[in-house]
């Protein structure tokens, strides 16, 4: 019965450090320090992808990188990862099983084989035809926008500074498409973005805000 219960014990340990193993490879890219001067950037910041047909593309650069490693997910997702070589300055990432909010990651290998930390962690909307229209009103404006059902509501900011310094910022729910900011001055031209977000276990991703738009209110 001793020798049973100690086989048991045994192959109990051995699962556990399967397990173990397992999950550190996973995020060994987390984990390991690169050389000092290798480095990884991501040059395309605005929307990059095609709703329509479910792609995302990202374009990026390194120093001292002998290979890419470029992680994907949906919004609050598992991770998909895969690798490109040195010489690869970009990637179209297709076939995606979702439209939707997606997170972005980076990591370049050095020569002795060290990641680099992920060089972006951003959250990209794959609409590629945000629409946002202003109606200019008495101290008001009413701003329109492409309704998105998988988003979970919409972050719209104005400001009176075309670079969006100073802007104040007010929320819109789930399967809305317009809102109209009030208590605005007469006479003064305000910017406008709309962007998208969405809610997954508790944390919130942001996409991309739309192009500045324009108008006087009345």
């Amino acid at each position: 019965m001793g020798k049973h219960r100690y086989t048991k014990w045994l192959a109990l340990c051995l699962a556990v450090v399967m397990i173990f193993g397992c999950a550190l490879s996973v995020s060994a890219a987390d984990n390991k320090s690169p050389d000092k001067g290798s480095t990884v950037t991501v040059s395309n910041n605005g929307t990059d992808g095609n709703y329509a047909q479910k792609t995302l593309k990202i374009k990026y650069s390194g120093k001292d990188v002998t290979t890419y490693q470029i992680w994907y997910r949906l919004a609050g997702g598992e991770f998909t990862k895969f690798y490109a070589n040195k010489d690869s300055y970009q990637r179209t990432i297709s076939n995606l099983k979702d439209k939707g909010l997606y997170e972005l990651r980076v990591y370049g290998k050095d020569k002795n084989g060290n990641f680099t930390k992920a060089t972006v962690t951003s959250y990209r909307y794959m609409n590629t035809n945000t629409s946002v229209k202003l109606q200019a009103k008495s101290k008001a404006i009413r701003v329109v926008w492409n309704s998105i059902s998988s988003a979970s509501g919409y972050q719209i900011r104005y400001s009176l500074n075309k670079n969006m310094s100073g802007a104040t910022s007010v929320k819109s729910g789930k399967g809305s498409y317009a809102k109209t900011l009030t208590g605005l001055k007469s006479g003064k031209t305000y910017y406008v973005q709309v962007r998208p977000y969405v809610i997954k276990n508790g944390k919130t991703y942001w996409g991309i805000y739309s192009t500045v738009k324009s108008v006087k209110a009345k």
